[in-house]
């Protein structure tokens, strides 16, 4: 029977195309390829393999068919197909998680083969360059509007286009608790003044909630007229607001009395 010599098999790849000859060999009614392990036929000497996987050392060998039966596998010969195609990033999300962190995630990217790398980018400085799909940014000084970008690179080196995503950073650090509560001495059953140290903020207090007996009053600043505290022991709590509604701990319990004495 006939052989299929090695130095006749040829291939040339173009793209994701691998064309495959060899020489003819007499009295063959077909061939018969195996590509990495699968069966191909064909009615003469070559044949033309469509959308080849991409990877290095593929296989390939051929036999010719007779009427009476097979030749001999010719030996092996190799090839490589390439990876030319760029991923697709898909899209960036961002979620800001605490005071000082944004959590950067890549949703919805894709390759012909596999994503290997993920990288993000702030302003152009890259923070991140590894197989993981998310990252936290974390920055204890962070403010206003972030501009991020992130791209992925596939096996093959090929970069994606970049995706970008911008978030503005909300303030979610709440005030301290307010202390030093004091009342005027002239307070009675008509009006009470209570007073109070404003406590410090990241970006400042604007308002407070004063609680007297569980009764809620509003005020803008760090003090407030109550009238008609009525007479008897008072018990005053205080909380302090940001411009982004972050509320403060509740103050330490103030107590007083309006035309009676605190028990000692």
């Amino acid at each position: 029977m006939s052989v299929v010599h090695l130095q006749k098999l040829e291939t040339s790849v173009d793209k994701y195309t691998v064309n495959i000859s060899w020489s003819a060999v007499d009295q063959a009614v077909a061939y018969e390829l195996e590509i990495n392990g699968k069966i191909y036929e064909s009615r003469n000497n070559k044949y033309t393999l469509k959308n080849a996987s991409v990877g290095n050392n593929q296989k390939i060998r051929v036999r010719a068919c007779f009427t009476h039966g097979f030749g001999e596998w010719s030996g092996l010969h190799t090839f490589t197909v390439k990876d030319i195609i760029a991923p697709k990033a898909g899209k960036l999300v961002l979620k800001q998680t605490d005071a000082q962190t944004i959590n950067l995630a890549i949703s919805g990217d894709s390759d012909n083969d596999k994503v290997a790398v993920y990288k993000f980018y702030l302003n152009g400085k890259e923070l991140y360059s590894g197989t993981e799909k998310s990252f936290d940014y974390v920055n204890g000084e962070m403010g206003g509007k972030l501009n991020f970008t992130a791209l992925v690179v596939d096996a093959a080196g090929n970069v994606s286009q970049e995706v970008k995503s911008s978030i503005t950073v909300k303030d979610m650090t709440p005030p301290d608790a307010v202390t030093n509560i004091a009342h005027n001495k002239e307070a009675s059953e008509k009006s009470v003044t209570l007073t109070w140290t404003a406590p410090s903020d990241n970006v400042g207090v604007t308002g407070y909630i004063v609680k007297l007996n569980g009764k809620e009053y509003k005020t803008s600043k760090n003090s407030i007229t109550i009238k008609n505290p009525g007479l008897g022991h008072r018990t005053v709590n205080i909380v302090a607001l940001d411009k982004a509604k972050n509320a403060g701990e509740v103050s330490d319990d103030f107590r007083f009395g309006v035309g009676v004495d605190l028990p000692i």
